[in-house]
C-alpha cells in the first residue's frame, strides 16, 4: 500500500498500525493537500456482514457530532471498487494518551485534569447528540503536540435512543475500564463512559490501573466488586476533594455516579479551584439540537435551558457534593492522613450497602462462568428439539468454547484475528450474540486473537539513519535512535541494530538503532615546548598529536634567537587530539636604533667693549661627543651667525676670545 494512492485520491504515506478489525495507514489527500488518516477493514472481515456493520456504525456515529475539537473528524466513509470498506478521518499527530503515561508514570495533577476535562468536553459533545463511546481508555485518547485530547476509535459506540443498549455482537471494551454494568449484563448508557473516564483519570494521576488480574473474568469481576484503593491512598500528595472525584466517577452503582459528563467537569473545577490548580479552559461548543438529557432522565429534555459555561447543567447532584467540599474544608480532612482513612471507609461503607446483592451476583457470574457445560446441557434439555441457546463464549479460550459449542450441537468457523488487546487464543467475538435462540447445527464464526503478528527484522545496518527508518516503517515496526562512536561506520550510518536482523517479533515492536557520530574524539597533554628550537617544538607537538597553528617572532632578551619564548595553550593543558598551537618565538635582543641628526642656526652678536678683533669659538656636546662646529675672528659689534648640526639632546658653547659667553639646551 505504501506509495500507492488509494480510491484515486490518498497517497499512503506510512502504515499507522492494526487493531482487531482494520490497517490504519497515513495519507495525503491529493484533492485538499491535507493529512489524513486512511482505516481500512480488514480483509478477513470484509465478507462478514456483522463486522461491516460496526465498522460503518463508527463512521455513521462520529459524523453524527458534528466537528468538535476533542473527537477525531470524519470525512469521508465508503466501499472501494475492489472491496475495501473505508474511513477517511482527521490525521492527528502526537502520541496517545497511553504512551504519553508509559513515558511520564504518572502524570501531575493539572495535567490529569486537563486532560480528564478535555475528555468529558468530548464524552459531554457526544453524549448529547445520543452517542456513547463505550470504550474510552488511554490508547483511544490521542495527545497532540499542543496537549489536545482527541477521542478516537467510536467502533463500540451506540445510540442512546436505542431500546436495549446491548452490544450487538457482544463485543466488550478493553477489561481493564470496562464498566461494571457492561461487565455483568453487557448493557449500559452514558454513565458507562463516565465509569471509564474514572479509571482513565485514576491512572494518570497514580500510574497505576486500579484492577488487575490473570484473566479478563477475574478483573471484570473485580470491576463489579468496586474494592480498590482510593488515589490519595495511593499518593497522599492528591488532594481530598480530588480523590472523591475519582471515587465518584467510579462508583459501581450508576445511580451514585455523575449522570453527565458536565457534572463531573464542574466538580473537578471546583476541586481544583479549592486547591489553586490553575485550568486550561474549555471552549464552549453548542450541542445537538433536540439531543437526549441526562442520562438517568426517562423523558427527553426538549425545553433544556440555554448552557451559561460547559460546567452548569440542571442536576441537583452539585449541591450535596458541594457541600461535602465545605465540610471537608471546616474539618480539614483532606491534611489529615488518618481521616482521610475515616472517609474512605465511610466511602466505601456507601457501597457496601449492597454488597450482599453484588456478592450474590459474584458468585452467580463465576457458577455460571465454571459449570456452562452443565448449564449448557440443562437448557438443551428444556428446550424443544433442534433448538439451542447461543453461549457467551467471548473472553474464553478457544478450546474452552469449542467444548461448550460442541456439547450443544453448535458447528462453528474460526477466524484467526491480530490483536494488540487480546492475549492468544481467546475469543474476540462471536459473530451470533448470546442469547439467541437457533437451531441444533448452526455455524458460529469466531474471531479468535492470534495476538500481534511475529515478522523477521529486515537487516539495516551500514544504511543512513533516513533509509534505516524508512525501511523498518515500511515494515510496520516503530524506530528509536541513539548516538555512538566508531571509528569504522561513518557518521549518520547504522552502527547496530536491536533485535538484530532475522529476529522474529510483533508487528510493530520497536527496533533501536545506534547511529554512528564518527571515530572517538581522543584527549591529549599539551607539552611544555617554551625554550626549544622551532624545529624541536614542532617534533613535541607532532608527537604529541597535536597540529601546529601560526609562527610569529618577536625581540627578547630572555631567550635566544630561534628558540620558543611563547605557546598559545598553557603546558598540561587537556586538549581534543589534533588542537591547534600556536609559537612564538625570539628575534634576540633588540640592537639599538641609529641616532638621529638634527640641525639648527645659531646667531650671536660679538660684544662691542673689545678695541681689535676678537676670537670667537662655538661648541657643541652631545651623543656624539665634544666638538667645535666654529672658529674664527671678528669684529666687536659683529654678528655671528652658523648652521649646527647636532644629536639630541646636546649643549652648545658660545666662546669669545676664550671666554664662555653663551650656552643653550639644544
Amino acid at each position: 500500500m505504501i506509495g500507492n494512492k488509494f480510491m484515486g485520491r490518498y497517497e499512503i504515506v506510512s502504515k499507522l498500525g492494526s487493531g482487531g478489525m482494520a490497517v490504519v495507514y497515513k495519507a495525503v489527500d491529493t484533492v485538499l493537500n491535507r493529512m489524513v488518516t486512511v482505516k481500512i477493514l480488514q480483509e478477513q472481515f470484509a465478507s462478514n456482514q456483522q463486522f461491516v456493520i460496526r465498522f460503518r456504525k463508527e463512521a455513521q456515529a462520529v459524523a453524527a457530532l458534528s466537528s468538535h475539537p476533542n473527537i477525531v473528524n470524519v470525512f469521508d466513509v465508503g466501499c472501494s471498487e475492489e472491496g475495501d470498506h473505508y474511513l477517511i478521518m482527521e490525521y492527528v499527530e502526537g502520541n496517545t494518551l497511553k504512551e504519553v503515561i508509559n513515558q511520564k508514570q504518572n502524570l501531575t495533577i493539572k495535567e490529569s485534569l486537563d486532560y480528564c476535562n478535555q475528555i468529558l468536553a468530548g464524552l459531554s459533545h457526544a453524549h448529547s447528540y445520543g452517542v456513547i463511546h463505550r470504550d474510552i481508555k488511554p490508547q483511544n485518547i490521542m495527545i497532540t503536540s499542543g496537549n489536545q485530547v482527541k477521542i478516537m476509535d467510536f467502533g463500540l459506540a451506540l445510540n442512546l435512543s436505542d431500546s436495549t443498549m446491548t452490544y450487538d455482537s457482544g463485543v466488550f471494551g478493553s477489561v481493564y475500564y470496562i464498566a461494571p454494568e457492561i461487565a455483568q449484563k453487557g448493557t449500559g448508557d452514558a454513565r458507562a463512559d463516565i465509569y471509564s473516564t474514572g479509571i482513565v483519570l485514576y491512572e494518570m494521576l497514580t500510574g497505576e490501573l486500579p484492577f488487575n488480574g490473570d484473566s479478563p473474568i477475574t478483573i471484570a469481576l473485580q470491576h463489579v466488586e468496586g474494592d480498590f484503593d482510593s488515589v490519595d491512598d495511593i499518593n497522599e500528595d492528591i488532594p481530598y476533594e480530588i480523590a472523591r472525584v475519582v471515587d465518584k466517577a467510579m462508583a459501581v452503582d450508576p445511580d451514585e455516579r455523575y449522570s453527565t459528563a458536565k457534572s463531573m467537569m464542574r466538580d473537578i473545577k471546583n476541586a481544583a479551584d479549592e486547591n489553586n490548580i490553575s485550568l486550561k479552559a474549555i471552549p464552549v461548543i453548542a450541542g445537538a439540537v433536540g439531543a437526549a438529557g441526562a442520562v438517568g432522565a426517562t423523558t427527553s429534555r426538549s425545553h433544556k435551558k440555554a448552557e451559561k459555561d460547559n460546567y452548569k447543567d440542571e442536576d441537583e447532584e452539585y449541591v450535596d457534593f458541594e457541600e461535602e467540599y465545605k465540610e471537608s474544608k471546616n474539618q480539614k480532612r483532606h491534611s489529615s492522613k488518618s481521616n482521610k482513612s475515616k472517609n474512605k471507609k465511610r466511602s466505601k461503607s456507601t457501597r457496601n450497602n449492597s454488597n450482599k446483592k453484588k456478592i450474590a451476583i459474584i458468585v452467580l457470574v463465576s457458577l455460571v462462568i465454571l459449570s456452562l457445560g452443565a448449564f449448557a446441557g440443562y437448557k438443551i434439555l428444556s428446550k424443544p428439539v433442534g433448538e439451542v441457546e447461543v453461549p457467551m463464549v467471548e473472553g474464553m479460550n478457544i478450546d474452552e468454547a469449542e467444548d461448550i459449542l460442541k456439547q450443544l450441537g453448535l458447528e462453528y468457523n474460526i477466524i484467526t484475528t491480530e490483536s494488540e488487546d487480546v492475549e492468544v487464543d481467546i475469543v474476540i467475538t462471536q459473530s451470533i450474540k448470546a442469547g439467541q435462540k437457533v437451531k441444533a447445527g448452526r455455524s458460529i464464526d469466531l474471531a479468535v486473537s492470534s495476538g500481534i503478528k511475529e515478522v523477521s527484522v529486515p537487516s539495516v545496518v551500514g544504511n543512513t539513519e533516513e533509509a534505516a527508518t524508512e525501511v523498518l516503517e515500511s515494515a510496520g515496526f516503530k524506530v528509536k535512535t541513539q548516538e555512538a562512536e566508531s571509528d569504522s561506520v561513518d557518521k549518520g550510518d547504522v552502527i547496530k541494530q536491536d533485535p538484530t536482523s532475522g529476529t522474529k517479533v510483533a508487528k510493530g515492536a520497536t527496533i533501536t538503532l545506534s547511529i554512528s557520530t564518527g571515530a572517538k574524539i581522543k584527549e591529549v597533554t599539551v607539552p611544555d615546548v617554551i625554550g626549544l628550537t622551532l624545529n624541536d617544538a614542532k617534533s613535541q607537538l607532532s608527537s604529541s598529536k597535536l597540529t601546529l597553528g601560526n609562527i610569529s617572532q618577536k625581540f627578547s632578551k630572555d631567550y635566544d634567537e630561534g628558540t620558543v619564548m611563547y605557546q598559545s595553550v598553557k603546558s598540561g593543558t587537556t586538549v581534543n587530539e589534533g588542537a591547534s598551537v600556536s609559537l612564538t618565538v625570539s628575534k634576540g635582543p633588540e640592537e639599538p636604533a641609529e641616532p638621529k641628526s638634527k640641525t639648527t642656526t645659531y646667531s650671536h652678536t660679538v660684544s662691542s667693549n673689545y678695541d681689535g678683533n676678537v676670537s670667537v669659538t662655538i661648541e657643541v656636546s652631545d651623543s656624539q661627543g665634544d666638538r667645535t662646529v666654529y672658529s674664527g675672528t671678528r669684529a666687536p659689534g659683529e654678528n655671528v651667525s652658523t648652521s649646527v648640526t647636532y644629536y639630541a639632546p646636546g649643549i652648545l658653547y658660545y666662546y669669545e676670545n676664550g671666554s664662555l659667553i653663551d650656552q643653550k639646551s639644544l
